[in-house]
């Protein structure tokens, strides 16, 4: 098999998928690249270099350039992205825990959220906590969601003896929602 970046990241991606962040090891991406894994140390340094591939793949697939008319539509519609994104590769929720956010494509998302918040009236000095906010949301809403998934069936229609709504897609837009309502409240 010829070894490339991609081939390493499509790999690490069949890999997660089936045995989680914990079954991806070096020595089984090596295995299954059906090289030895002093060969795969000449394209990647180390696991943490390798989660950073895989979250800058992932980055690489968020639809950031919608021109829905004004910056809010945007924002949902740029964490929309992220989530279903995020959703589908197994413990990617972890690898952007894990992975700084110093690559190419995770640098575009930041600075498209930036631009967006700031056109919503988010000053500048408050740019990073905002956005750290709805990032940690995103990546919370998602581990919340897979967990629910897991854990409850679709008969379970009350939760502590509350409703319980199945349309995660609703649960999320009305958290970004409620949040967005607070950072614009705030910019008055």
């Amino acid at each position: 098999m010829n070894v490339s970046q991609e081939t390493i990241i499509d790999m690490s991606l069949k890999i997660l998928n089936e045995n989680g962040i914990e079954g991806l090891t070096m020595r089984e991406l090596a295995k299954e690249l059906n090289i030895k894994a002093s060969s795969l140390y000449w394209h990647i340094k180390n696991k943490d270099e390798l989660l950073g591939l895989i979250a800058e793949h992932i980055s690489t697939r968020l639809s950031l350039n919608e021109s829905l008319g004004d910056a809010r539509s945007e924002l949902i519609s740029i964490f929309s992205s992220y989530r279903v994104n995020l959703l589908e590769i197994r413990d990617s929720v972890e690898i952007f825990r894990y992975a700084p956010p110093v690559t190419p494509a995770r640098i575009a998302l930041i600075k498209a959220v930036f631009n967006k918040l700031e056109s919503i009236g988010v000053v500048k000095e408050k740019l990073i906590q905002v956005a750290n906010l709805m990032n940690n949301y995103v990546l919370s809403f998602v581990a919340d969601e897979l967990q629910a998934k897991n854990a409850l069936n679709a008969g379970v229609i009350t939760f502590c003896g509350y409703p319980y709504d199945y349309d995660y897609d609703k649960q999320f837009k009305y958290g970004l929602a409620i949040i967005l309502n607070g950072v614009e409240s705030m910019c008055k």
